[in-house]
């Protein structure tokens, strides 16, 4: 998955804040993942490792600048998320 993330506040980012936030659907405990420099500048990528065929992954991203602002997206995260759903292959 990416992300762009941008510091306006020119203040730096928090080393180790910028993360990627998934669970399986239904399950209580988020699991989290760093999110690293991608292709561009601004460019955040992660990769979930799979659940397994027909699971619905629900996720977030978080990240902080050395400021004290601290964002998620989507922004009311993790009471509304991104969520996809794996579906078996047709072999």
């Amino acid at each position: 998955l990416e992300a762009t993330v941008r510091d306006y506040s020119r203040s730096g980012l928090v080393p180790g804040e910028q993360t990627l936030h998934w669970r399986v659907a239904g399950e209580p405990e988020w699991r989290v993942v760093p999110l690293t420099a991608g292709r561009s500048p601004n460019l955040q990528v992660a990769t979930i490792p799979s659940p397994g065929a027909e699971k619905r992954v629900e996720y977030y991203f978080a990240a902080a600048d050395r400021s004290g602002r601290r964002e998620t997206l989507p922004r009311v995260a993790p009471g509304a998320v991104f969520a996809f759903t794996i579906r078996a292959s047709a072999s």
